[in-house]
């Protein structure tokens, strides 16, 4: 998650999930460096690295660009940035009590259903 989004609205969006996902033991961070726009997965001895989407949107209509390998000397330059970029994260510790939280949830969970279009 990045701190400095390009569309603070989606941030707002996708804050109403951390509850969901939390209770579910995922751990969030938010990027606190700058501004990034792109998608690093690690898993065992392959990553993918890109701007796309894990999504049925950004497969049709976007134009966004992925990479994906095994190559030994990659994955372990990915695994290092990635420790990196966490060390200048905070980890996100949702409070679903307070009223900021109860606001957005009202004004913004109806968008979670135009999310396609966002």
């Amino acid at each position: 998650m990045d701190h400095y989004a390009d569309v603070p609205v989606v941030g707002w969006i996708s804050s109403l999930l951390f509850p969901t996902l939390q209770g579910a033991g995922v751990q969030i961070y938010e990027y606190q460096s700058s501004f990034l726009h792109a998608k690093c997965m690690l898993i065992d001895r392959w990553a993918m690295l890109g701007s796309g989407n894990l999504n049925f949107r950004s497969s049709l209509h976007d134009i966004e660009a992925n990479y994906a390998t095994t190559l030994p000397a990659t994955l372990q330059t990915l695994s290092q940035q990635y420790r990196l970029d966490l060390s200048v994260s905070i980890k996100i510790r949702q409070d679903t009590s307070t009223l900021l939280h109860r606001l957005r949830r009202l004004l913004f969970r109806p968008l979670i259903y135009f999310s396609y279009w966002m």
